[in-house]
């Protein structure tokens, strides 16, 4: 079982939330499918063995006009255009 968290952008609706995850829930190999409508986020558990996660992500896309980034990826672009700080200490 593996466990993907996804940022969806174009939600405006609770509706837009509850088709996602009854389109999901209907996927062969996704055991549960969580979407907030107010945090834009979704968590999906699925069997690895029986779908692809870009497979969800493509049917996430498919209900309407969302954009859709895995967690991950979203938060390492933004950690990425973030300036560095580095302290360092000399004895």
């Amino acid at each position: 079982m593996e466990k993907a968290k996804f940022k969806i952008k174009g939600m405006y609706r609770q509706s837009g939330a509850t088709l996602i995850e009854e389109k999901l829930k209907n996927l062969p190999g996704v055991i549960q499918a969580k979407i907030s409508y107010e945090s834009g986020k979704g968590v999906i558990v699925y069997d690895e063995n029986a779908i692809e996660e870009t497979k969800i992500q493509r049917e996430i896309e498919s209900v309407g006009e969302y954009s859709v980034e895995k967690i991950e990826d979203a938060e390492n672009k933004e950690n990425s255009s973030r300036p560095s700080l580095s302290i360092s200490i000399f004895l």
